[in-house]
């Protein structure tokens, strides 16, 4: 089970619904309705969601960088709570849409975009670009590797200026974290 439609909320009489082992339902409900054994939580719960009132809070974050950065390496991480790196062939294509729930107890629910950074998927990006969302941007030690010391130092600064205007073009004033990824690959040197 992935979904429950909005129109359950209307079933004040329900009084037996077991949701427990619906994993895909994590990041849709909150753990304590989720796991909770009295229906009419659920049922209040999407009663309020279904009215624009709920305990849930959504948040956007755009992961955003060149190809390779590291963003879904960086999400996957978030998610497990522990380094998840991908396969070198593991590529993003276009925009992947996932939910992320920072403190699985809670109540605050991500929808993460992580954007594909390849120049051809470029134009995918205004599709999840827009103000009062949170932006991450995966600069890659990995991708800077050809250039050295003040080479590379500008051509971080000059990434970084890039993405800042792709981003506040569309929505100025948004806030940009900036994370720099791949540091377990950098040499003593």
């Amino acid at each position: 089970l992935v979904a429950l439609p909005l129109g359950m909320g209307s079933l004040t009489g329900l009084v037996i619904l077991r949701l427990s082992g619906c994993d895909g339902l994590r990041g849709l409900l909150p753990a304590q309705v989720l796991d909770s054994r009295d229906a009419q939580v659920v049922v209040r719960f999407l009663a309020a969601l279904r009215q624009g009132r709920t305990l849930m809070d959504m948040v956007k974050i755009v992961l955003i960088g060149e190809g390779e950065a590291g963003k879904s390496s960086l999400l996957d991480s978030l998610e497990h709570g522990a380094p998840k790196p991908r396969e070198k062939n593991d590529r993003t294509v276009g925009i992947d849409i996932r939910r992320w729930m920072p403190d699985p107890n809670g109540t605050v629910v991500a929808r993460v975009y992580d954007a594909a950074g390849q120049r051809v998927y470029r134009a995918t990006h205004g599709l999840c670009i827009s103000s009062g969302a949170m932006y991450v941007l995966a600069i890659s030690e990995e991708n800077l590797r050809s250039s050295t010391g003040a080479e590379a130092t500008t051509a971080a600064v000059e990434q970084v200026w890039s993405w800042l205007e792709a981003v506040q073009v569309q929505a100025p004033g948004a806030f940009v974290a900036v994370v720099w990824t791949h540091l377990d690959l950098l040499s003593d040197d």
